[in-house]
């Protein structure tokens, strides 16, 4: 969550959202009202406008709440998070009302442009969920990043007590030993003083699954952020949990960080599968295991935080090499149940400067 789109209709509290998360996360906040209006409400130049917007978004950090789908779609371009505020008509009508009567907090609106009375956009507010809100959902259609969608108040609320940092990585020794009691089905070799030679890799291979063809072994290197894949937030270094999912409270959840379902009963949900033996996808195995995690999703994140930065430090190189193909159950029976249903993952990840060689095994089936 390092940029963070903020919409709905207008008294949904965009404002005061933007300001909630702006403490709990330390993003910088963005009122769009604040950069459209000029004093006397004069509408900024479309031109000008698009080339503000075009500014703000191209910051590498932010919180920017506002609509204006004119210029949404240069927005959702950049990205990773979209909070979508869907509250009921009534309550957004009486929200605007009480603005125009006390005004908006200092900040955000700019100079010479005080809260009035406004009959038409009064008019628009009360209409807004039938004649604008599908307009303006539109652009967010096939969004790839995290989309949070707040059908009442307590919804949000409950969100923002749930947001905190992420919890603290497990030291290496108890994520692996608690990854292990909660019923994780990785299994992982771990050598020292390893020159990382591909005699020395596939040795350890075969020590860890057995029967094997080491012959019929293909491996290709892949960067780190294709070994940790699709369910793992390059940005923020949490697990996700990819698909589209209801809460028991009516919240819309899309692709969301893992430690925001603490807590949270899911209603309906329809995820997403990598494909089988396609390579990559370590964080997979954590976020959608073949059996429930017997953990809560902080302690899983916390484990899985602990054996990411054993098995790839932070500022050192490594080798990674992704031996997965949908051929694995061939090479080797280890991966038989595993290429029935839930899938096969098999990789070696060398760190020169440490001498230390992990294989990672994985398969598993109902």
């Amino acid at each position: 969550m390092r940029r963070v789109l903020i919409i709905g209709q207008p008294g949904a509290g965009k404002s005061t959202l933007g300001r909630q998360l702006a403490a709990l996360t330390g993003l910088p906040l963005v009122h769009l009202d604040r950069h459209y209006w000029h004093p006397g409400w004069q509408d900024s130049d479309p031109e000008a406008w698009k080339a503000t917007v075009d500014r703000l978004a191209a910051e590498p950090r932010w919180i920017i709440e506002g609509n204006y789908p004119g210029t949404l779609p240069a927005r959702l371009a950049r990205a990773d998070t979209v909070i979508h505020l869907d509250f009921p008509r009534w309550l957004c009508f009486a929200r605007v009302v009480r603005r125009i009567l006390w005004g908006k907090r200092p900040g955000e609106l700019p100079p010479g442009c005080p809260e009035r009375f406004d009959a038409e956009f009064l008019h628009y507010t009360w209409q807004y969920r039938r004649r604008q809100r599908a307009k303006d959902l539109v652009p967010l259609e096939g969004f790839p990043g995290t989309m949070l969608r707040f059908a009442t108040p307590r919804s949000l609320r409950d969100f923002l007590r749930g947001l905190g940092r992420p919890p603290a990585p497990m030291d290496a020794p108890t994520a692996f030993r608690r990854y292990a009691a909660m019923g994780g089905v990785l299994d992982f070799s771990v050598r020292e003083d390893a020159q990382g030679s591909r005699a020395e890799i596939l040795a350890a291979l075969a020590q860890l699954l057995g029967e094997v063809d080491v012959a019929a072994l293909r491996p290709r290197p892949i960067e780190r952020d294709s070994f940790l894949g699709d369910w793992h937030d390059a940005a923020q270094g949490l697990l996700l949990k990819r698909g589209e999912y209801v809460t028991a409270d009516g919240v819309t959840l899309v692709n969301p960080p893992f430690t925001l379902l603490e807590g949270v009963r899911i209603r309906t949900g329809m995820g997403q599968v990598p494909e089988m033996g396609a390579g990559g996808q370590f964080a997979y195995a954590f976020a959608e295991p073949p059996y429930p995690l017997t953990a809560p999703p902080g302690e899983v994140q916390a484990a899985f935080a602990g054996i990411r930065d054993f098995i790839l430090p932070p500022g050192q190189a490594a080798e990674i090499l992704d031996w997965s193909s949908p051929e694995l159950a061939r090479v080797a029976p280890y991966f038989e149940q595993g290429a029935e249903w839930w899938g096969m993952f098999l990789f070696s990840i060398h760190v020169p400067a440490l001498k230390r060689l992990t294989i990672i095994a994985g398969s598993a089936t109902d």
